[in-house]
């Protein structure tokens, strides 16, 4: 690894964030104080940031997706499947905490922030069976595709 990015939208003591963080990474982690934007054009998106730092199809990019925010996380998660956007060949490993109706998770408070089983958050489906599809999706495209519980 030679590369880590990481936003957090909670207001964090620099001091206190940098003492958690292990000293051989600390050369490599970029940490931004904010939160991240579902705007695949906008400045403060990772498609932008993956487009400026001149990521090549040649360099391997694991991306972990996990802020818990449905309006954010979705768009950018579906980014990935949209044949226009050019996003999805530069991403290799996908970890994506998609909050979604599952009974096994319900004692985690998931149905706290998840739509009903039959609602659709901009096409995707939010049950078990629209979860596996969309998984199957990504991996179809190329992208090896996990659930992050």
């Amino acid at each position: 690894m030679d590369s880590i990015f990481g936003w957090e939208l909670s207001l964090l003591n620099p001091v206190d964030f940098w003492q958690n963080v292990p000293a051989r990474w600390k050369p490599l982690y970029h940490f931004f104080n904010k939160g991240i934007t579902a705007s695949a054009t906008d400045s403060d998106s990772i498609q932008t940031l993956i487009q400026q730092l001149g990521i090549t199809e040649n360099d391997f990019v694991a991306f972990k997706l996990d802020i818990d925010t449905p309006d954010i996380e979705v768009p950018i998660a579906l980014d990935l499947l949209n044949a226009e956007s050019p996003f999805a060949q530069y991403i290799d490993e996908f970890l994506f905490e998609l909050h979604f109706r599952c009974e096994i998770m319900s004692s985690c408070a998931w149905f706290m922030s998840t739509p009903e089983p039959e609602e659709e958050v901009m096409g995707l489906r939010m049950d078990r069976f629209g979860a596996l599809k969309f998984f199957g999706d990504l991996r179809r495209r190329g992208i090896r595709a996990h659930f992050w519980p």
